[in-house]
């Protein structure tokens, strides 16, 4: 569900059941949390931690293409905060640079692609987040 609701968020299409499914994928991950045993809860903490985290962004990128810009921001600074992830830095960054926040905005870029491997080619994301880096910094000079 959740990755349908990022595809559509992504497109920009459906975003009313975007967010629908966005919802009910976090209050699944939410309720397999709160009944987890702690023998459990140890072995599998981090994995739905992530988990929630992924998904916290997916229903921030949807309030993104709403333009609901609190929310938004809400959502993916919690999913930065629990996982360290490259389309999330640069998704924090967009919303920044969305709010007029450009110093915000540009550190997040930096963020983004710090997480890129230096023997690794940069993936769209990665070229979308230097692209607008540059913007904001005036060019790639």
């Amino acid at each position: 569900m959740n990755s349908v609701a990022y595809t559509l968020a992504e497109h920009g299409s459906t975003l009313h059941a975007a967010e629908n499914w966005s919802r009910l994928s976090i209050g699944i991950v939410e309720k397999e949390l709160n009944e987890s045993s702690f023998a459990n809860l140890q072995a599998q903490t981090w994995t739905m931690v992530v988990k929630l985290g992924q998904f916290w962004d997916t229903m921030g990128w949807i309030e993104f293409q709403q333009t609901k810009m609190a929310e938004a921001e809400k959502h993916v600074l919690a999913a930065w905060e629990v996982t360290d992830d490259l389309a999330i830095a640069m998704h924090l960054g967009r919303i920044y640079e969305s709010q007029g926040r450009r110093n915000d905005a540009a550190e997040m870029y930096l963020v983004a692609l710090s997480k890129v491997p230096p023997d690794q080619a940069l993936n769209d994301d990665a070229k979308d987040t230097r692209t607008r880096l540059a913007d904001i910094l005036g060019g790639y000079s």
